[in-house]
């Protein structure tokens, strides 16, 4: 995507809001590698052990988890190969359409402009269990771990959440997405 600074905040919000409207989550998205592998068979005598090709291609999907662990499905009908380009192809249109809404949001926080709207869903005490708890000086530097707020800044988020509108469930204040 080319570069938003010389869009007008008007133009990326209307952008913003088009995507946010059109977007729905696919149900075949799939999140993967599909490879294709030639490998050499079990018998010494095949022609693929004595410089000839080797078998394939044999096509598997490949997922990474967490800590160098994989997880590999052979594809065993062209239907399931079909299938999972399919799958890809969705993933990749999707994570586009997250890209350019981050950019957007990245660009709006170059502003100093609001990232959102209100959020209906999530009130202050679901999205921040924390409210409401006595706030105690750390001990820690500021630098260790998270930020320091100051008492200014700490009143005045007081202040916005005090004159923010109630919410009709339970009374707790909606919050800005």
């Amino acid at each position: 995507m080319h570069s938003l600074q010389r869009t007008s905040t008007l133009a990326l919000r209307q952008r913003k809001a088009h995507l946010l409207r059109s977007f729905k989550l696919p149900a075949d998205l799939l999140h993967a590698s599909l490879i294709e592998r030639f490998l050499k068979c079990g018998k010494p005598a095949c022609h693929c052990h004595t410089g000839g090709p080797k078998h394939g291609p044999f096509s598997y999907l490949n997922r990474c988890f967490g800590k160098g662990q994989l997880q590999s499905l052979l594809l065993k009908s062209p239907d399931q190969i079909v299938r999972s380009r399919q799958g890809l192809a969705v993933y990749a249109q999707v994570q586009e359409i997250l890209d350019e809404i981050s950019q957007i949001n990245y660009e709006l926080l170059r502003r100093d402009e609001p990232l959102g709207g209100r959020c209906n869903l999530l009130s202050v005490k679901a999205r921040f269990p924390w409210e409401g708890i006595e706030r105690r000086e750390s001990s820690r530097p500021s630098g260790f771990g998270g930020v320091k707020a100051s008492g200014a800044s700490l009143n005045a988020a007081k202040a916005r959440r005090a004159s923010a509108p109630k919410s009709s469930q339970g009374g707790s204040n909606l919050v800005t997405c």
